[in-house]
């Protein structure tokens, strides 16, 4: 998005890919920590999750109990042969000398912009 915005200049874009486990044998130190803290925090994130899901009272607590423990079950234990991995996305552009009142008129966003692109959709209410 950035790299239309006329206030921006010199945008780049890097995706990079943190395995969180299970790990191949072949990760040095430094990506076997970032793993562990990236499984960590998914374990973490699983347990807000479930406070949000058991605050919206969409579910009986029961369903929602094992489907946390279930979850954080199925990330411990995850099979060798399965690899699951966070994409993270990093953007670094520089400011243009352009005030943000200069502008003749308000950005927009493109057409084909979806905010769910970048949002994870709710669920459907049954």
């Amino acid at each position: 998005m950035l790299e239309i915005n006329p206030n921006y200049s010199h945008v780049q874009v890097k995706e990079v890919l943190v395995p969180t486990g299970p790990w191949s044998k072949n990760l040095n130190g430094t990506e076997r920590k970032l793993a562990e803290i990236m499984q960590a925090n998914l374990l973490r994130l699983l347990a807000a999750w479930k406070a949000s899901i058991l605050h919206s009272k969409l579910f009986p607590e029961e369903f929602v109990d094992q489907l946390a423990e279930n979850s954080m079950k199925e990330i411990r234990e995850l099979p060798q042969v399965v690899h699951r991995y966070n994409k993270c996305v990093f953007v670094t552009a520089m400011r243009n000398e352009n005030a943000w009142t200069a502008r003749k008129c308000p950005w927009q966003e493109p057409p084909d912009y979806d905010v769910y692109d970048y949002v994870v959709r709710p669920l459907p209410r049954e």
